[in-house]
């Protein structure tokens, strides 16, 4: 049987182009006077740049349907290695939202189109649960981000550098777990606390590897709680935009913290690892000013047999400056750094993506210094970043190693 749903989609699809071109008859390029026989007569059609497709049928149903490119050029000058240059497709992503049956119950679908093609980073769907005239809670199950860290929780098109930073890199990547949470809200929406079980550790375990869908194999699960307080208006957080690119002159400012309880496997050698990590930081906006610091620590302690046992550990911060001025010109300053303790058959940190850096197996320092500049013609929807980055990595027991980094990107959303 053929869905109603996807041809009106389709049919949507066809006639766009069509309708913009004719200016509908009236002389507006926008969709507002297409009439499809296939939706209900009191659902609404409607296109933003930068926003997407919109299909409001009120209380009952809504899809929003938006497209995002990010493509971009990279050069690595590395020291005692081969150099890389190469161009690359950041992101291509296809992102479905909206609510169902009320707006009570939302869903959220992101397929990425660049790696490959077909893979599913976000779907989850949220139910409000319970709501007063102070608090509200809601449930989030799927495959999801966890909320922990900020820069990792907000999405990478809404970054000010073209890349995350190497300490939420190398803690979250764009960490998703499968599993779900609660969040509560309250103290007129300024305050928000959340608690979850997943069935993958967030920071990959004792192998510091991200994984789509990655699964535990054993049978713990793992625990995360955290809270974030905003102390003007609320800055979001899949939602997050870093710079002040709005220039608003009210102070608007952020604190959040997370704890992760992971219980984890080693492969080789084989083992169980618990997990102990955390993530603290804050994030301030005003006049054009945007500032964001992060503080993130890392425990194993594996139940291995031989010199594997001993325990693992790892920490790592970002502190990054960037200023927006009126036409829509972005500079930046950032340093980060992360330290591994680990056994080196255990811990593995990697360098930056996509691929160049160095990789670093085992015990060290890497430390990153990037300066960047961006031009916002429609804020994150469409925008041209560069920036440069200055690594230096230090493994124990081998030579230091200075690589240059630079990369350049461009974001449209369709």
């Amino acid at each position: 049987m053929r869905s109603r749903t996807g041809i009106s989609l389709l049919a949507m699809a066809a006639m766009a182009p069509l309708a913009v071109a004719n200016g509908n008859g009236n002389g507006n390029n926008d969709l507002d006077g297409i009439s499809l026989p296939s939706l209900r007569g009191d659902a609404k059609v409607t296109f933003k740049p930068g926003h997407g497709f919109k299909v409001d049928g009120g209380e009952e149903y809504s899809l929003n349907m938006i497209n995002r490119i990010q493509a971009g050029w990279y050069y690595s000058n590395n020291d005692g290695a081969q150099d890389i240059m190469t161009f690359y497709g950041r992101r291509v992503r296809t992102q479905l939202d909206g609510h169902v049956f009320s707006k009570s119950t939302r869903y959220f679908i992101q397929l990425e189109w660049a790696a490959g093609g077909g893979n599913t980073l976000d779907v989850f769907i949220e139910q409000d649960l319970w709501s007063n005239e102070e608090w509200s809670l809601i449930g989030r199950a799927g495959h999801i981000k966890p909320n922990y860290g900020k820069e990792a929780t907000g999405f990478g098109t809404y970054t000010f550098f073209t890349e995350r930073s190497l300490a939420t890199r190398s803690f979250t990547n764009e960490g998703r777990s499968t599993g779900g949470l609660v969040e509560l809200t309250g103290m007129d929406k300024h305050l928000h606390v959340h608690a979850g079980i997943f069935n993958a550790d967030y920071a990959a375990g004792s192998n510091f590897v991200g994984g789509h869908w990655q699964q535990n194999n054993d049978n713990e699960l793992n625990y995360t709680a955290g809270f974030r307080y905003e102390f003007g208006e609320d800055m979001g957080d899949f939602w997050f935009e870093q710079g002040d690119l709005s220039r608003s002159e009210e102070m608007r400012a952020s604190v959040h913290g997370n704890i992760w309880l992971g219980n984890e496997r080693s492969t080789a050698p084989s083992g169980d690892v618990d997990v102990f990590a955390f993530n603290l930081g804050g994030a301030v906006k005003t006049g054009g000013i945007s500032a964001l610091a992060e503080y993130f620590s890392w425990t194993g302690d594996p139940d291995i047999s031989g010199a594997a046992n001993r325990d693992q550990s790892a920490d790592g911060f970002n502190v990054q400056v960037t200023y927006t001025a009126d036409a829509n010109w972005g500079f930046g300053g950032r340093v980060s750094m992360v330290n591994v303790d680990a056994a080196s058959s255990i811990g593995n940190l990697f360098a930056p993506m996509p691929t160049g850096g160095t990789t670093f197996t085992g015990e060290g320092e890497i430390t990153e210094f990037s300066l960047g500049v961006s031009r916002f013609f429609d804020r994150h929807d469409r925008k041209v970043q560069a920036d440069i980055t200055f690594q230096n990595t230090d493994p124990q027991g081998a030579g230091s190693q200075d690589n240059v980094i630079f990369r350049v990107l461009a974001t449209l959303s369709i």
